[in-house]
């Protein structure tokens, strides 16, 4: 979560999100492109992986914990460990159980009828 408005709304989002109010007095939010969390990226191989490489929402919506889009990036002050065992938790699930268990339905589908 992030402190706005005057430091006095807290927003649960990424933490380079933008908000404005427009000359209509209406307010508007931009720059969702960090809307999901990353996945942890290797920064060599993937140096702006943060950016990028981020999860779909249905994982993230089958998570039990909450996910930080900020996980990974530097806006964060506290321990980072706190916010990228979730994701490393989930991405676990991902390659261990879910892709696995895809595999394997497909594998038992009668592709012939």
């Amino acid at each position: 979560p992030h402190l706005a408005w005057k430091n006095k709304v807290t927003v649960s989002s990424a933490g380079d999100i933008e908000g404005h109010v427009g000359f209509d007095g209406k307010f508007y939010l931009l720059d969702f492109s960090r809307s999901m969390p990353p996945e942890p990226t290797n920064i060599g191989k993937y140096p702006c992986g943060i950016l990028y490489r981020l999860l779909r929402p249905e994982l993230v919506s089958i998570s039990k914990d909450p996910l930080c889009s900020d996980a990974y990036s530097g806006f964060l002050s506290e321990s980072q460990k706190v916010y990228t065992r979730p994701i490393r938790r989930i991405c676990r699930k991902l390659r261990k159980k879910i892709i696995p268990g895809l595999g394997k339905r497909l594998l038992d589908m009668d592709l012939e009828t």
